[in-house]
């Protein structure tokens, strides 16, 4: 189901950006968007992850999803860099 939703967001997405519509956004603190992601990158590796955010960030205006692509994206880049030698 998880990939399904994923399919759905970015379908969404592409249509935003081909209609030249404004992503959705909501106010808030960035810290758990970039957990759950990077959570989720490194799900189904041996590599261990520790995510250390300032309870005293401010909250901005962000597309969650399009945030949550990104940072996995970013995490995944890094995974492949690494080639195993990530600790």
């Amino acid at each position: 189901m998880e990939t399904i939703e994923r399919a759905k967001n970015l379908t969404r997405q592409l249509i935003t950006f081909a209609k030249g519509g404004a992503p959705r956004r909501e106010t808030g603190n960035l810290a758990s968007i970039v957990k759950d992601a990077l959570e989720k990158t490194v799900k189904d590796t041996d590599i261990s992850l520790c995510v250390d955010a300032s309870p005293a960030l401010h909250p901005v205006s962000f597309d969650g999803e399009q945030i949550g692509q990104t940072v996995e994206c970013v995490g995944l880049n890094a995974i492949e860099a690494m080639q195993g030698r990530g600790g």
